[in-house]
């Protein structure tokens, strides 16, 4: 198993079995022993076992069980439905706009888990 398939199993895990603890709490544990490291988050179809997942790419793209728990560690005030704009392919003028606006922030969300947990700095 892959590093970012471990830590993305073991956060889930241990958010289904403390559904109230802090999702940074959460993110701790799961990263354990894993500071550091340059985890691949590929997604899985938990049906076929296959890679991608057939909804989304990457654990990390908004919309994904993980990606909201790193929402709500990083990010608490951001909208989760905001995060729905980075799917659309829209020529809308202000959507664009909001589309922008939502992938910088989710870019933040992302660097700032990397930098909690050291990732990707090899």
């Amino acid at each position: 198993m892959s590093i970012g398939r471990s830590i993305v199993e073991t956060a889930l895990k241990l958010q289904t079995a403390y559904p109230r603890a802090p999702a940074l709490e959460i993110l701790d544990q799961a990263l354990e022993g894993h500071r550091g490291s340059s985890p691949d988050f590929e997604s899985i179809d938990p049906v076929t076992g296959r890679r991608p997942h057939p909804a989304y790419h990457d654990d990390t793209d908004p919309g994904t069980p993980f990606a909201d728990l790193l929402r709500r560690a990083f990010a608490p005030m951001l909208d989760p439905r905001e995060m729905l704009l980075l799917s659309m392919d829209t020529a809308d003028v202000a959507l664009c706009s909001r589309r922008s606006k939502a992938a910088d922030a989710w870019q933040e969300v992302i660097e700032k888990f990397a930098t909690r947990y050291d990732l990707w700095t090899l």
